[in-house]
């Protein structure tokens, strides 16, 4: 099924991000608890100090990683976090629309 946007891809990644949880992660990947709380740590906060926290699981060409997105203050924190090693693979602070 296709988004609204007919965006296929976007359609196929949300559906491969909606049947992945911890109890059929890939081996070796860490879960999602530990890619929000390195995020939390690399940005200096706390998980009950901030709002809108979203965590998925995507498939990327080199492999899996985490995406992790939540706003504290007026801005919005982006994390790419690679899922085997728990390695920020990018990160962007921006000022919230």
């Amino acid at each position: 099924t296709s988004k609204k946007d007919g965006n296929i891809t976007s359609s196929i990644i949300s559906d491969i991000s909606d049947d992945i949880n911890d109890a059929n992660m890939p081996d070796g990947t860490i879960d999602r608890d530990r890619a929000l709380e390195i995020a939390l740590s690399h940005a200096k906060l706390e998980k009950d100090k901030v709002h809108n926290i979203d965590v998925d699981f995507d498939r990327e060409r080199n492999g899996y990683q985490w995406e992790v997105d939540f706003d504290y203050e007026g801005h919005e924190y982006s994390y790419d976090i690679d899922a085997k090693t728990g390695k920020i693979i990018h990160n962007k602070k921006e000022i919230a629309d």
